[in-house]
């Protein structure tokens, strides 16, 4: 018994260390395609189970850039998230599921998967699945990324934004601009016989914040 009982005590020890969680296993559902005009889902299994906040879901167009992501959702032991639409010039796309503790540490990951983007693929989606579509959350890796709409899909969905520090803010890279912040609505005006050009603003002042304003 003497012999034994130092490694009994570290395994023990070990054990018993809040930080020493197993690392997780992901395994992730292969995706056939994605659909053009439409959001894709992509399914996980994690053990063991972890919050539903600490699994994320990867993605960009293959080859493009830097990776966003979008928190899964847990259902009944295994996760799922809904990607944004595609752009029309995103034939391809990329994604693998990551796990992370409460401090924002990497426990685990998948390894990174492709699919097709196709017209043909159709949307299967369930009407949880449908709503979240409809208010997207987008995780940024970079700090390009920022006040910048997400690079390769659409705006459509895509309600807010997380930083590289975790801060969660509304995302406004998609809103349109009012007349007064359109280029072609400004108009060169030249003084006569001395070569300059000043701007002028066409109409009127932008309106207040009691008038709505009017969008292209």
């Amino acid at each position: 018994m003497t012999r034994f009982a130092p490694a009994l005590i570290l395994t023990l020890f070990l054990g018993a260390l809040p930080g020493m969680a197993q690392v997780p296993r992901i395994v992730v559902s292969p995706v056939s395609c994605l659909p053009a005009d439409g959001n894709g889902v992509v399914h996980a299994g994690v053990m063991p189970e972890v919050d539903d906040r600490s699994v994320r879901l990867y993605f960009r167009r293959q080859g493009f850039g830097d990776f966003y992501w979008v928190p899964m959702v847990a259902d009944e032991g295994r996760y799922w998230g809904v990607l944004p639409v595609p752009e029309e010039a995103n034939e391809q796309a990329e994604y693998y599921v990551a796990v992370y503790d409460g401090g924002d540490r990497i426990l685990g990951q998948s390894p990174v998967r492709s699919a097709p983007v196709t017209g043909d693929c159709e949307p299967n989606l369930t009407p949880e699945q449908r709503d979240r579509a409809s208010a997207l959350t987008i995780g940024e890796t970079s700090l390009s990324q920022k006040h910048r709409k997400v690079a390769w899909w659409e705006c459509e969905g895509v309600v807010e934004r997380i930083d590289l520090f975790l801060e969660l803010r509304d995302d406004t890279s998609c809103q349109p601009i009012g007349w007064w912040e359109r280029p072609e609505m400004l108009v060169p005006v030249g003084l006569a016989g001395v070569g300059v050009t000043r701007t002028v603003i066409v109409d009127e002042e932008p309106p207040g914040p009691e008038v709505s304003p009017a969008f292209p």
